[in-house]
């Protein structure tokens, strides 16, 4: 339906009877939680790295190791379930990019995390893997899209080797000349009871590029465990994850109905409802037309610019957020570098302030001694020979002047120590 109709006609109550309105959601985002955070709705939950933003809810940014959901709390409620999402993977790799996005339809009432495209692989339910990807690992069992059915027993390799799906180009790179914020695509899942039985299944169809042309990309049936018990109690979940390689995942609209048949009818038509126009207006249908048509394309061009502008302001965030966090980074690097520095630049004057004064120690230690020597072998020298000339001259007369020789020697060699001993301390210290 166009915008200028939305807002001043009269929606036919039948048209949308079906329509699971606390399931649906799209862009502008304007309702806002308790907590101050923008939400899509009151029945959804937003965790990880995702952000919700006016026009769009960037589960990941185009960063490494990134993890985002958009987690229903509110179940299905209903034995049919029709839901076409409207998603955007992008990013500014040409050749390298990655990991994917992921629709799911489970028996979880809260987001579980995990590694399964931001996801636990050990789920019970159906889910849409839009992986952009290709492992050389396990390139064999790469599908772009891919439809994984667990009953909670199977872990991810197994639900790849098993699961249907089909090709698909839905990822879009933003240094191209024709990229825009109106690039998406889109993916409609319809789980219900097959025709032939009360038994379920999953079918997955795509419009890669949102040119309005859904192509049937796989056909599942779902096992005995996934019944219509389960699928009342079903919660939608829309996870991406980015590992080494990243990409903006980023959703834009998801609209639920519990009729599979009128979600398609009315998708085509492009509306729920149509205008209604009472006779005595003053204005014929024809001239309505061709003002609301006017009016349509003013609208679509300024939410055009709106979404553009807020698209490149959160890039330029990101942008600034991941840099600052780098030179964070560095200034920590940088700080303990200069720590270490200081610490080795003191340890080693330290080292050397103590080699420089253990050799000066020793260096002084060794003149002494050596003065010492010196002085001992002179006077020890001339105190013998003096003994020597008085024990022959004088026989016993002697004994009186070694004594004073010997006094003379301890005295010198106590005055030889003082002066090693002051030496030494104004030196050394």
């Amino acid at each position: 339906m166009s915008r200028l109709a939305r807002l001043v006609l009269v929606v036919v109550p039948a048209a949308v009877a079906h329509v699971l309105d606390a399931l649906s959601f799209s862009a502008p985002f304007e309702d806002v939680s308790a907590g101050g955070d923008r939400v899509v709705g009151r029945s959804w939950r937003a965790s990880g790295s995702a952000a919700v933003h006016a026009n769009f809810v960037r589960l990941t940014p185009d960063r490494q190791s990134k993890r985002g959901a958009l987690w229903a709390t509110a179940a299905a409620g209903v034995d049919e379930v029709s839901a076409t999402l409207k998603f955007r993977i992008s990013g500014q790799g040409k050749k390298y990019y990655g990991d994917g996005l992921a629709l799911w339809l489970t028996d979880a009432r809260a987001h579980r995390a995990g590694d399964f495209h931001g996801s636990a692989e050990t789920f019970r339910g159906v889910g849409v893997v839009f992986d952009t990807f290709k492992n050389a690992e396990t390139l064999s069992l790469h599908k772009d899209v891919a439809v994984v059915v667990n009953d909670g027993t199977r872990d991810a390799e197994a639900l790849l080797a098993d699961a249907s799906g089909c090709a698909g180009d839905v990822r879009y790179h933003e240094a191209r000349a024709d990229f825009s914020v109106a690039s998406a695509s889109r993916a409609r899942v319809v789980v219900g009871r097959r025709a032939d039985g009360d038994a379920l299944e999953a079918v997955v169809s795509l419009d890669a590029r949102n040119v309005g042309a859904f192509v049937e990309c796989a056909r599942v049936a779902l096992p005995a465990a996934l019944d219509a018990a389960w699928l009342r109690r079903a919660h939608l979940g829309v996870t991406a994850s980015t590992g080494q390689l990243a990409d903006n995942h980023d959703v834009l609209a998801l609209d639920v109905s519990s009729d599979a048949a009128e979600h398609a009818a009315a998708d085509a038509d492009g509306a729920r409802a149509a205008p209604f126009f009472a006779p005595g207006e003053g204005i014929t249908a024809d001239r309505f037309a061709r003002i609301e048509a006017q009016l349509d394309a003013l609208v679509a061009r300024l939410e055009h610019l709106q979404h553009h502008l807020e698209h490149e302001m959160v890039a330029v965030d990101d942008h600034v957020r991941v840099t600052l966090e780098k030179l964070a980074r560095q200034e920590d690097s940088s700080e303990g570098r200069i720590d270490a520095l200081e610490r080795k630049v003191v340890s080693n004057v330290e080292d050397s302030l103590s080699q420089r004064i253990a050799s000066l120690e020793q260096a002084m230690r060794d003149a002494v001694q050596k003065r010492i020597s010196t002085v001992e072998n002179r006077y020890m020298s001339r105190l013998g020979d003096v003994v020597s000339e008085k024990v022959d001259g004088a026989g016993r007369g002697w004994t009186l002047p070694f004594v004073f020789l010997v006094v003379v020697d301890v005295v010198a060699f106590a005055l030889a120590r003082a002066w090693y001993l002051k030496f030494r301390k104004t030196h050394l210290l």
